[in-house]
């Protein structure tokens, strides 16, 4: 079976476990695989013994989220699972109040605002959340691993590294090119991204052109009326994560500059655009582009 996994469109999920500790909900595109390999019943999905681990978050000295590489079944099917563990007090009131029960679920549901939206994101192929106490919950989301696809951030030192100044220039036209229109399709549909890292915007070579997808999307939510001042977190997250020797001022001027061209909402761009690189550049700046984050 070959599955995308990049989805730009309406995602159908269905409620497999809702009542008991254990609630499960599974993109339909990957029920028949998940069903076929006996991952529906109970936490299998929790209990999968065929991961690498690729990192993990401490909060506080607390290690609250780990993310782990596994294939699905005997197909073999390429996926990254987060793992959360409960949140604190506050953490879990800010997931209520945005409609989930857990940080899994919040990625869950934004993953599927944004296919819906028709941004391109890592496909979603399930949900599990685990009640662990009377306050306490386990969860974990699973995506596709989006094969053939690079970060950005890896894309461009790789490009740097060759000392080929040419194929660099025409690699960073195009990259400007998949910036602006992954930009303007954010704006268009009103999303908000200040998680936007060049670490996760996903690149992939496609006749002569790059084509994008996101992944880490669980802080995005979709805004009426956006203004330019929703846009300052995400712009200076971006730019923080751009090294000035692999991507100038000149490159991202160009990026912004057609940005924004003829959008009314920001009325002095020069000016906005002079925001955001000072606003970057603050020391108390909250920087998700860190190692460990």
């Amino acid at each position: 079976m070959t599955l995308n996994p990049v989805i730009a469109e309406p995602i159908a999920a269905e409620v497999i476990l809702s009542n008991g500790p254990i609630r499960l909900l599974v993109n339909r595109t990957y029920l028949p695989l998940l069903k076929e390999e006996g991952l529906l019943q109970g936490d299998a999905l929790l209990k999968l013994s065929n991961s690498s681990l690729v990192k993990k978050h401490y909060h506080h000295g607390f290690c609250d989220r780990i993310v782990d590489r596994v294939l699905v079944g005997k197909q073999k099917i390429k996926a990254y699972r987060k793992i959360c563990m409960s949140a604190s007090l506050a953490g879990r009131v800010k997931c209520r109040l945005e409609g989930a029960w857990t940080i899994a679920g919040r990625n869950w549901r934004a993953n599927l605002k944004l296919a819906a939206a028709g941004i391109p994101v890592a496909a979603p192929i399930a949900l599990i959340e685990k009640r662990t106490g009377p306050f306490a919950r386990e969860s974990a989301l699973l995506t596709a691993e989006l094969d053939g696809y690079q970060p950005l951030s890896h894309l461009l030192r790789q490009g740097y590294l060759q000392n080929d100044s040419q194929a660099f220039i025409q690699l960073k036209c195009k990259v400007t090119d998949a910036l602006v229109s992954l930009l303007s399709q954010l704006i268009e549909a009103g999303v908000v991204n200040p998680t936007l890292s060049s670490k996760h915007i996903y690149l992939t070579q496609n006749n002569g052109k790059l084509d994008y997808a996101l992944i880490d999307v669980g802080r995005c939510r979709l805004v009426n009326g956006l203004e330019s001042r929703h846009l300052v977190k995400s712009l200076c997250v971006l730019h923080r994560s751009m090294p000035l020797e692999m991507f100038s001022s000149a490159d991202r001027l160009r990026v912004f500059k057609r940005v924004f061209e003829g959008r009314g909402f920001c009325s002095n761009q020069k000016a906005f655009i002079k925001s955001i690189v000072r606003k970057a550049g603050q020391r108390g700046f909250k920087d998700i582009n860190t190692e460990d984050y």
